[in-house]
């Protein structure tokens, strides 16, 4: 699994859509890209300075997709 570089979300509660979230799973040999949407806001922002917000994997989550995918992607 490869992580690409974030997107910038420049509108509040766009970060949170589900659609924003990219999965290509194009390549079989270095596996899926996810690229997230992040929303930041600057130190000198003048609603909610000095946030970010970001979406994130488990470990857990990580650890399964690893064991279900590298099963199917066995016998295929």
């Amino acid at each position: 699994m490869t992580f690409a570089n974030d997107t910038d979300i420049t509108i509040g509660p766009q970060w949170v859509f589900l659609s924003n979230l990219k999965y290509d799973d194009s390549s079989k040999v270095q596996g899926p890209t996810v690229t997230s949407p992040r929303l930041y806001s600057s130190i000198t922002s003048k609603i909610y300075p000095g946030n970010i917000y970001c979406k994130v994997i488990s470990p857990a989550k990580a650890v399964e997709y690893i064991q279900t995918m590298g099963l199917t992607q066995r016998y295929a």
